[in-house]
């Protein structure tokens, strides 16, 4: 099948030129005179390449192109200009654009520049495929371009014996990252390590292990965590909760790659890639004499950065709609929907425990919400209540109260939009964003009234 070329010229004879000779080479060409229709083409038919002129009678060329990588980014672009300056193809370059043509076009360079931005196109496509199966096959769930730059970085480092120092909030996915690259590497088998949960008298015989009798409550000899790790991969979480004197162990183990147990005098041999994650800005921390330069120098061989969720809202669409099909399957009832309100609300949230917080509002918007169709109000209504769950964390009694103000919420809610609508069901449905026929269960269930 013909690769289709999308041409954005006013030029109606120059047009005609390109078109025929773009024909004769064997591609499908459609054809606009101006930015308007060009964005319609490109939301309503597969495009290859799109060629765009410079000056048009709606929209600047540039300006185009800054829509056009917003759409469709893997839809190589090339600049097209009798007006051409050094400034406008730079600009365009930074834009995103693959080339820069002048007219009077060159044929051959014209043909080469086209079949080069192709080839790049289906490299793209190719790569994009594999990650999606990646990340299919590894349960990473989301749709930002952002994600899946971090699951191309994954594949890269994964085959490297370096370290990896993994940063982010927490919540926001460094453990599955750990264990992505882990399992692309080809090493035996992880061991995972809380620094943060071991008690520091303890975290030592935790991670080298220990002697019979070396301490109070050493009944046997234990294997520590390196040992276990040897030939597979060693992931710290929260290293920098760790203290100084483990610090400087840690460091001597990873550059000797030999441990001795706690109580003990003989030197084992460790084959281990560490992987490292921390909350922490781990630069601040040296500054504050918290964390050894040189141990975050050994450690972040490959440093990989996770945003936190409210950088990539498109992302919640996705684990919304994962979280919930778990959690219906999990209660064995039908799967419920999300309303294209309720979606935007959701991607509203700032979510500052990032995809542990959603995970958790979305169980309780399942629990909370009798209704098959989950929509904007219904979203509204338990971000009300998750916030008072959160705020009444230390007092479990509260809960009749809880659900209470809840309704009370939720009632007062509907009647301030039927009161502003004069009554009108309809109405206040638009001002709720929610389906009519929804907000008129609604209200006929809170004992409310509207016309």
């Amino acid at each position: 099948m013909p690769e289709t070329i999308l041409l954005v010229d006013d030029d109606i004879k120059m047009k005609s030129i390109i078109a025929e000779f773009l024909n004769h080479e064997g591609f499908n060409i459609v054809t606009a005179m101006n930015g308007r229709d060009a964005i319609d083409i490109l939301d309503h038919q597969v495009v290859d390449v799109a060629l765009l002129d410079i000056k048009l009678p709606d929209i600047d060329g540039v300006e185009l192109l800054k829509q056009f990588t917003a759409k469709k980014p893997h839809v190589p672009v090339i600049m097209v200009s009798g007006y051409a300056t050094i400034d406008k193809a730079v600009s365009a370059t930074k834009l995103g654009a693959y080339g820069f043509l002048e007219k009077p076009i060159e044929p051959q360079r014209f043909i080469l520049t086209i079949k080069n931005a192709l080839e790049k196109e289906h490299l793209e496509k190719n790569q994009l495929a594999l990650v999606e199966q990646m990340m299919a096959h590894h349960g990473i769930i989301g749709f930002s371009e952002t994600l899946r730059k971090l699951c191309v970085f994954a594949t890269r480092v994964a085959k490297l014996e370096t370290p990896v120092l993994i940063t982010g909030e927490n919540g926001s996915g460094k453990e599955l990252f750990a264990d992505v690259i882990h399992q692309l590497s080809g090493r035996s088998s992880m061991v995972c390590v809380n620094c943060a949960a071991i008690p520091r008298d303890l975290i030592e015989s935790e991670l080298f292990g220990h002697k019979k009798g070396s301490f109070t409550g050493a009944f046997s000899d234990k294997v520590g965590k390196f040992q276990a790790a040897s030939g597979g991969t060693l992931f710290l979480d929260e290293i920098g909760d760790m203290g100084n004197e483990m610090q400087a162990k840690i460091l001597r183990a990873l550059e000797t790659k030999q441990v001795c147990m706690v109580g003990g005098n003989e030197v084992e041999k460790v084959d281990v890639r560490v992987i490292a994650a921390t909350n922490k800005n781990l630069l601040e921390e040296i500054q504050r004499k918290n964390f050894r330069e040189d141990l975050y120098y050994r450690l972040r061989g490959v440093t990989l950065h996770i945003p936190p969720l409210r950088e990539r809202p498109e992302d919640v669409e996705p684990l919304a709609k994962f979280f919930i099909e778990r959690f219906c399957k999990a209660r064995n009832i039908p799967v419920k929907k999300l309303t294209d309100t309720a979606i935007a609300k959701l991607r509203e949230q700032e979510w500052r425990g990032n995809i542990r917080e959603l995970k958790h509002f979305i169980e309780t918007l399942i629990i909370f919400e009798d209704e098959q169709i989950i929509d904007h109000l219904d979203v509204l209504t338990q971000l009300h209540s998750f916030t008072k769950i959160s705020e009444n964390a230390n007092n479990p009694n509260d809960h009749s109260s809880l659900l209470e103000s809840t309704r009370s919420f939720e009632i007062n809610l509907i009647a301030q939009a039927l009161k502003e609508t004069h009554g009108n069901i309809s109405q206040a449905a638009v001002r709720l964003h929610v389906d009519r026929a929804t907000l008129s269960k609604k209200v006929k269930r809170l004992g409310l009234k509207g016309i």
